[in-house]
């Protein structure tokens, strides 16, 4: 079963935050929608792309960022939402 995490969580804004996908058997890669919810700013979505062969990629989380919700486009893994802490 596919699977997404991050690490750390919670992770602390400002701060790196690490995001890896557990691949399924037949699958060669993946489209991730990040959504980082910023008070002020809205909301900045960014796409990332992953492999089995490159299953993570780290990514700096905004300093006033107060969420994060990472969503798998092709629905074959459940969204993860990660805390954050100020």
């Amino acid at each position: 079963m596919p699977k997404i995490t991050a690490t750390p969580d919670p992770v602390s804004a400002g701060h790196n935050l690490q995001i890896c996908y557990t691949f399924g058997a037949n699958q060669t890669g993946v489209s991730l929608t990040v959504r980082y919810s910023t008070p002020n700013d809205g909301d900045v979505v960014i796409g990332i792309e992953l492999t089995p062969a490159n299953p993570c990629y780290d990514r700096h989380v905004p300093s006033n960022c107060t969420g994060v919700l990472i969503s798998d486009d092709s629905g074959a893994a459940e969204d993860l939402a990660v805390t954050v802490t100020p």
